[in-house]
């Protein structure tokens, strides 16, 4: 099984445009490419876009995961991505949380040196009967 060895953040924009109130959070999160470091590891390149609805402000995160695994596993990675620009199921969620995770965590530092709203969005929790 694939390891997640860690996100760095190479690129960060943000921008105020207005000071009201914002009536929504839309959040994209892009993976924009998938390469290998070495025999045993793999990149993968992403944005994270926040868009505060409307026209209030702007927050792009851009990075890139690092994960370890067995050469074969990494193999299918790459491949997959090379022939259709996707990523196997498997990968999909996990990536999109340690991407989100790590984004809202220092989406936060740089909304706040902009006076923004942190880049949260809070899960919908749903309880049963």
């Amino acid at each position: 099984m694939a390891e997640w060895k860690g996100v760095r953040f190479y690129r960060t924009e943000a921008e105020s445009m207005k000071d009201e109130p914002f009536t929504s959070i839309v959040v994209d999160i892009k993976v924009n490419g998938v390469r290998r470091r070495s025999k045993d590891e793999l990149e993968i390149d992403f944005d994270y876009n926040v868009d505060y609805k409307e026209d209030v402000a702007k927050l792009l995160l851009r990075g890139r995961v690092t994960m370890s695994g067995k050469e074969k596993e990494l193999d299918k990675y790459v491949e997959s991505w090379r022939s259709g620009k996707k990523l196997p199921k498997e990968l999909g969620a996990p990536l999109a949380s340690i991407i989100n995770f790590s984004s809202e965590v220092n989406g936060v530092l740089v909304a706040r040196a902009l006076n923004m709203p942190a880049p949260i969005i809070p899960p919908n929790i749903k309880f049963g009967k």
